[in-house]
């Protein structure tokens, strides 16, 4: 009677530590609290005080002057290579704004201009200015997790991006019961690369995490299109954050099929919300106005 007591004890113990569903998991995992860091101290701090009086007095001001030179004379230009090598990078090099090629100007959507993505070569006389894309798509890993993708991209002076991105995912479990997650994610977006058959960007913003966690965090995204043939893409997009100390990290990839300024698009999508990881697949639809 005694074994059979503790077998019913053991099994109803196993099925509470695992009667959560999945997205109640990952909302635990964000929203846990962070212990504080024990500060160390030295016991030597006194002594090394000391020690750092007496080996600054013993400099004198010839030796202060040199290592001042010195300083100046190496530091500035190590400051300047540390700047100009990141602005080249993420912003624009010399070679670029030096060539004679013709700067690449914004199309109202994708092969707009004929085998052209969103950006062509062509002088035109009117450039497009602005473009918005909303897009929508549903998001599924099982029978019982499911979910919608919204997306807003606002593209406008011809490099810059303002990105606005909702996922929202619902897990019904017969056994565990129902739970939800959502998060809103903004991005300012800088079109780095720019041709007729190839985009990159990367950006900066805000991440929100709802769902009765309600907490916010730095966020950064990059991505790319290949414009590979009329009318098909293939698309990839990197967005990661943190929240109460845990990684938000989300893979999109996919392939778009373009009909005028109307794009049906399918891929794979990876989440990873703290501990909890998700595999999905998604396919909606999207319009350019």
């Amino acid at each position: 009677m005694r074994i059979l007591f503790l077998l019913l004890v053991l099994f109803f113990g196993i099925q509470t530590t695992q009667s959560q569903t999945k997205l109640k998991r990952a909302k635990q995992s964000l929203s846990a609290k962070s212990k504080p860091r024990a500060k160390r101290t030295s016991k030597n701090n006194t002594n090394n005080a000391t020690n750092s009086y007496n080996y600054t007095d013993s400099y004198d001001d010839s030796d202060f002057s040199f290592w001042t030179s010195l300083i100046l004379d190496l530091g500035w230009p190590i400051i300047k290579l540390g700047v100009t090598i990141p602005y080249y990078v993420a912003i624009e090099s010399p070679w670029e704004k030096e060539s004679s090629k013709p700067a690449a100007t914004m199309t109202p959507y994708a092969y707009a201009n004929g085998d052209k993505g969103l950006y062509t070569y062509e002088n035109t006389t009117n450039p497009t200015k602005f473009t918005a894309t909303l897009s929508d798509r549903f998001v599924y890993e099982n029978q019982n997790i499911q979910g919608n993708h919204a997306n807003l991209n606002l593209r406008f002076w011809n490099r810059a991006g303002l990105e606005i991105d909702h996922l929202v995912l619902w897990e019904n479990n017969p056994n565990f019961g129902k739970d939800q997650f959502s998060m809103l994610t903004v991005l300012a977006k800088y079109y780095r690369v720019r041709t007729e058959r190839f985009v990159g960007w990367w950006g900066i913003g805000i991440n929100h995490i709802g769902s009765y966690i309600d907490k916010s965090g730095f966020a950064y995204g990059l991505g790319i299109e290949a414009f590979v043939a009329k009318p098909i893409s293939l698309e990839a997009t990197f967005n990661g954050s943190i929240i109460n100390q845990e990684h938000i990290s989300r893979f999109n990839s996919g392939i778009n099929y373009y009909i005028k300024n109307i794009k049906v698009s399918g891929g794979y999508e990876y989440l990873q919300l703290g501990t909890p990881k998700f595999s999905l697949f998604s396919l909606g639809a999207g319009i350019s106005f």
